[in-house]
C-alpha cells in the first residue's frame, strides 16, 4: 500500500519536496489505521511488506589476476566441478556484491534457457563480423554458479531455493503447506523455500544452472530448480561473492573462446607450439571433464556446499 517513495533521491536525507509528501503519506497510513481498526484489513495484508524492486545491493568486478594471482582458487574449483582448467580460467571475473538492511534479490536464475536462435554473451564477440552486426539479444550461459560467504550476516540474508527438491516446476498458484505463497518475493516468504542456507564466512556453495546434453556433452537444458535469490538483509551487513562458470553448448565456439581469451588468437609464440595445437591438445579431454560432472550429481543435481561440515542437497 505504500508506494510512495520518501527518500527518492535515496540520499538518506529529506528535502523540501520530499517532506511534502509526508502530508500524502499520513493521510494514507490513517486511512490504513481506520482500515485495520474495523477488521477490513486482513491479518496477511497487515504482515506483509512491498516487495520492492527485484535487487537492493551494490556490486563491483574483480580480475582473476587481481583476486587470484597464485591461481589457489582456481585450483580449488577445478578441484571442485572437474572441470578442465580452461574452462574455469576463462570464466567470467568475480562479482562481489554488498548489502545492508532492506537489501536483497528477489528468486531468479543466473542462466538462461537454451535457445540455439540466441548467441552465449560470452562467445558473442566470436562470430563473423558481418553476423555479429545482426546479433541484437544474447543470454547467459552459465553451467555453474558458486557462491562465496565473505562475512557472517548479523540476521537475515538467507540464500533460499524456492523449488529446491520439488517434483515439479510450475509458478501457476504455488502453493506451499496448502498457501498461495510468490517464490519469487522473498521479502515475504523466503522462509517457505525449501532449502534455505545462512550466511557463515568461509562457506561457498555451488549449483548446477543446467543439465548436460547427453550427445554432445556441452551445455544442455536449463535446470529449472536452480531458482534462487538473497533473503532480506535485517541487521548487519552482507558480504558475497560469485563465480560463474560460462560454457557454450556449441563446442567449436568454446575452444575458439578459450583461444582468444588464454592464448591471445592463432598467433604462434616463439619457442612454443601455436596457440591452437596449445589450446586443441589442452582440450582435447575437456568435453569428457564436463561429461564427468554428470557422475558427481543425480539426476536432479544437487546445492554442494563446501564447508567442514559439508552436504550435498538435491535439487
Amino acid at each position: 500500500m505504500f508506494d510512495e517513495i520518501l527518500d527518492f533521491n535515496s540520499d538518506r536525507e529529506l528535502d523540501q519536496v520530499e517532506i511534502q509528501k509526508l502530508t500524502k503519506m499520513t493521510t494514507k497510513v490513517e486511512k490504513w489505521i481506520k482500515r485495520y481498526k474495523s477488521g477490513d484489513v486482513k491479518p496477511n495484508e497487515a504482515k506483509k511488506r512491498r516487495m520492492g524492486p527485484p535487487r537492493l545491493s551494490r556490486q563491483a568486478w574483480l580480475q582473476r589476476k587481481v583476486y587470484d594471482k597464485d591461481r589457489e582458487l582456481t585450483n580449488r574449483l577445478i578441484a571442485l566441478t572437474g572441470l578442465h582448467s580452461d574452462i574455469i580460467t576463462a570464466s567470467e571475473n568475480m562479482q562481489v556484491v554488498y548489502y545492508t538492511p532492506g537489501g536483497h534479490y528477489h528468486a531468479h536464475h543466473d542462466s538462461s534457457d537454451l535457445d540455439l536462435n540466441l548467441p552465449c554473451e560470452h562467445t558473442r564477440h566470436l562470430y563473423p563480423k558481418e553476423s555479429h552486426n545482426n546479433i541484437t539479444a544474447t543470454r547467459l550461459c552459465r553451467f555453474i554458479t558458486v557462491l562465496y560467504y565473505l562475512d557472517d550476516t548479523e540476521e537475515g540474508g538467507e540464500t533460499a531455493f524456492p523449488v529446491a527438491d520439488n517434483d515439479t516446476y510450475t509458478m501457476v498458484d504455488y502453493q506451499k503447506d496448502g498457501r498461495a505463497v510468490n517464490p519469487y518475493d522473498l521479502s515475504n516468504y523466503c522462509k517457505d523455500a525449501n532449502l534455505i542456507i545462512k550466511p557463515r564466512k568461509g562457506l561457498a556453495v555451488m549449483w548446477y544452472n543446467h543439465h548436460i546434453n547427453n550427445t554432445t556433452g556441452m551445455l544442455g537444458e536449463h535446470n529449472l530448480f536452480s531458482l534462487h535469490g538473497g533473503c532480506d538483509v535485517l541487521k548487519g551487513e552482507k558480504w558475497i561473492a560469485n563465480n560463474w562458470i560460462a560454457l557454450d553448448e556449441n563446442h567449436d565456439m568454446q575452444i575458439k573462446f578459450h583461444r582468444k581469451q588464454l592464448y591471445g588468437g592463432n598467433k604462434a609464440r616463439t619457442g612454443k607450439s601455436s596457440s591452437k595445437e596449445q589450446v586443441e591438445s589442452g582440450n582435447e579431454n575437456y568435453v569428457d571433464t564436463v561429461k564427468e560432472t554428470k557422475s558427481n550429481c543425480n539426476s536432479r543435481q544437487e546445492v554442494v556446499v563446501s564447508h567442514p561440515d559439508a552436504t550435498r542437497v538435491p535439487l
